[in-house]
């Protein structure tokens, strides 16, 4: 058997990250980090549309209630898409101030864009089970 291999999408991003596969959409979604940009390219329609993000977006995830939760260059976020684009429902995280002096935040994004290993905290702290997650490695 023999297969195929063809371009899905022959357009440019500056810096093309995080593919992921929307059953709900029937696209695959990815980000242009240094564009600010979201993409989805519909495969059924054989069309890519395009929508600016407010900063930098280093990678999306499944969100378990629908949407996504996506890597900002300053902040996690919750973010649903639809027709008119994408658009941020909830801060998730947020970076601990440098202010603290906490040796955690000591690490610094390694990326020139802002999108590496940072320091997190939860900003909207809501009951998740047993116990709140107070801090995450991204």
């Amino acid at each position: 058997m023999t297969e195929t291999v063809h371009c899905a999408w022959p357009g440019r991003a500056q810096l093309g990250e995080g593919p992921l596969w929307s059953t709900e959409h029937q696209a695959l979604l990815f980000v242009d980090i240094r564009g600010s940009r979201l993409l989805a390219h519909f495969p059924a329609e054989g069309t890519t549309r395009d929508w600016p993000l407010e900063e930098a977006c280093c990678w999306l995830v499944p969100h378990a209630q629908g949407g996504f939760v996506a890597g900002l260059r300053s902040r996690l976020v919750r973010m649903t898409l639809n027709a008119d684009g994408p658009k941020i429902v909830e801060t998730l995280a947020a970076p601990w101030p440098a202010s603290l002096g906490n040796a955690s935040t000591m690490a610094r994004p390694t990326r020139p864009d802002g999108c590496g290993s940072a320091p997190w905290t939860i900003a909207n702290r809501k009951p998740m089970g047993a116990s709140i997650v107070s801090t995450a490695r991204v």
